[in-house]
């Protein structure tokens, strides 16, 4: 009752007084009667307890009785306010510590780049540079210098100047901003966030950035790669149209210019799957000569000999093209419609310009007569080299036809090997 009515409660006999009926045992048990209730407040009147004097016998409170409870509970509430405030103190202090520590080991351990920063402005308010006072080990490694008590400035004085521009116009207007920007110095590209820290009367720049170098560069390289697929998707589309109109014009029987159209279209299929694998940079001769002339298990009726090169795309679908009416024409009419009929395809550098020279020869078939008229497949082998820089002459000898190729290698394509490779 004294610490729910912040009075005091003075019982002269604890038997007498209906409130302590229940408790009664206890007064027996203790062998007391008189009990005195004084309660205990802090500063701001907030009850914390009570202060109660117990008496033998049944005992009226004196008014120096009362000034004696008074001084008690006043020191009590003293006391106990004290220990309260040391414990509080205490709890807000380690609370402290242990936000400090988490602090600092999240500060330690994130990968993105973070620094507390102070703008440096000119006379004319205009900011010249950004001291350092605190980075974590992120952006330590990113700078590849220590960082803290330094400008960056000092660090390198060719920064670009959009750092300063956009750090001190946080500084100013204390809001936040997120920008991609270059580091020249460093040879990167940074995602910046940019934001005020500390006290409104002496804030603080914060920064946390991110390395986006390797993304940047990805994204270009797709970009050209986009650009590079989109201009190779139209030459594609150009060559089959004008495989399917060449076709057309020299074969007026349906079926005929189907199968035709669809063994060339396989021939160009099959070029374009050898320059997938080397990410269309180049491609093996060797292997587009084999790829084009060896179907159905036939490779003992071929001669493939030549050293290590590499044509450029251009090259290597065009002689792909060239190979197959060769081949076709070497089937249906030449050396391999005969059981005896031999090919030997050989090629040999021509380190001056730098390119190939290719001889396609055909032996042990029927004679060879000079055909009454050049249909598509003739044209094709004269003519379309000659858009990638290259040339082919047919020769129509008696004991087999003779096919001359020269074609341009791809940047650094013959310095590969000069050994002769025979499959």
């Amino acid at each position: 009752m004294a610490t729910a009515t912040g009075h005091p409660v003075l019982t002269r006999d604890v038997f007498e007084e209906p409130l302590w009926k229940p408790w009664t045992r206890l007064a027996k048990e203790y062998d007391f009667r008189g009990c005195w209730s004084f309660p205990i407040e802090t500063r701001d009147r907030r009850p914390i307890g009570a202060f109660a004097m117990y008496f033998r016998e049944p005992r009226e409170a004196a008014p120096q009785d009362l000034a004696l409870g008074a001084a008690v509970t006043q020191a009590a509430a003293i006391i106990i306010s004290r220990d309260t405030e040391a414990q509080e103190r205490a709890r807000v202090e380690q609370a402290l510590r242990d936000s400090e520590e988490k602090y600092r080991s999240l500060f330690n351990l994130m990968d993105e780049g973070f620094v507390l920063c102070d703008v440096i402005f000119d006379d004319d308010d205009h900011p010249v540079d950004i001291r350092y006072v605190d980075a974590n080990p992120a952006a330590v490694r990113m700078m590849g210098a220590e960082l803290v008590g330094k400008t960056m400035r000092e660090l390198d004085p060719n920064f670009d100047p959009h750092w300063f521009e956009i750090f001190g116009r946080v500084a100013k207007t204390g809001v936040g901003e997120r920008h991609e920007l270059t580091a020249t110095p460093l040879d990167a590209v940074y995602n910046v966030y940019v934001f005020t820290t500390g006290a409104p009367d002496r804030p603080r720049i914060a920064a946390i950035y991110q390395d986006v170098t390797d993304r940047m560069l990805a994204d270009e390289r797709r970009s050209l790669l986009v650009r590079e697929l989109n201009h190779r998707v139209k030459n594609s589309l150009a060559t089959v149209q004008s495989i399917a109109n060449q076709t057309l014009r020299g074969t007026p029987d349906p079926a005929q210019f189907i199968e035709k159209f669809q063994a060339r279209l396989q021939a160009l299929s099959r070029a374009h799957t050898l320059l997938t694998r080397r990410s269309w940079e180049s491609a093996d001769i060797t292997d587009l000569v084999r790829d084009q002339l060896v179907l159905d298990g036939d490779s003992d009726r071929f001669s493939i000999i030549g050293p290590r090169a590499f044509l450029t795309p251009q090259s290597a679908v065009a002689l792909a093209l060239v190979l197959h009416e060769l081949g076709t024409n070497a089937r249906k009419y030449g050396s391999l419609s005969s059981t005896a009929g031999r090919v030997g395809v050989r090629w040999t550098m021509i380190s001056a310009e730098p390119a190939i020279h290719l001889q396609w020869t055909e032996s042990g078939g029927p004679a060879v007569q000079t055909p009454a008229r050049r249909g598509f497949g003739i044209t094709l082998i004269e003519k379309s080299l000659g858009g990638v820089g290259g040339s082919a002459r047919l020769h129509f000898e008696s004991d087999g036809l003779r096919c001359s190729i020269r074609l341009p290698l791809a940047e650094n394509g013959g310095a590969a090997a000069s050994a002769q490779k025979e499959n």
